[in-house]
């Protein structure tokens, strides 16, 4: 501030101290209109960052994917434990015949093909 005591009083500026004070505000508004644009272009890249974030955070979770156990179970393997999930169902409320064999089908292409091959689990 170009006159600080005026600050903490209630004085009144006079001739060219209100053009001093008139020069400090229009100052610090460019500052601010500075500021404010430079915020803008941050802004604008931590939307990029989070949008490539987001990209390559699915990228992991697809890539991860790849490595799951379960893909490394022969297919013969499956089908055993597919009939042996047919065996349950019906113990279970929520399984029946309709909706059992649906379920497997909706785990992945490989599920659905295996399912979709196996006569005794429909």
């Amino acid at each position: 501030s170009p006159l600080p005591h005026f600050l903490d009083g209630n004085h009144s500026a006079e001739g060219a101290q209100i053009g001093m004070i008139r020069d400090a505000i229009t100052a610090s508004s460019r500052k601010i209109s500075v500021l404010d644009d430079e915020i803008g272009r941050l802004e604008g890249a931590l939307i990029e960052l989070r949008r490539k974030r987001v990209t390559l955070a699915s990228y992991v979770v697809a890539h991860r994917g790849l490595l799951a156990p379960i893909r490394r179970v022969p297919s013969d393997i499956l089908v055993e434990i597919f009939m042996y999930f047919r065996a349950g169902w019906g113990r279970n409320a929520k399984c029946s015949a309709k909706t059992g064999p649906l379920a497997l089908t909706g785990v992945c292409r490989h599920w659905r093909n295996i399912a979709l091959g196996m006569a005794p689990l429909w």
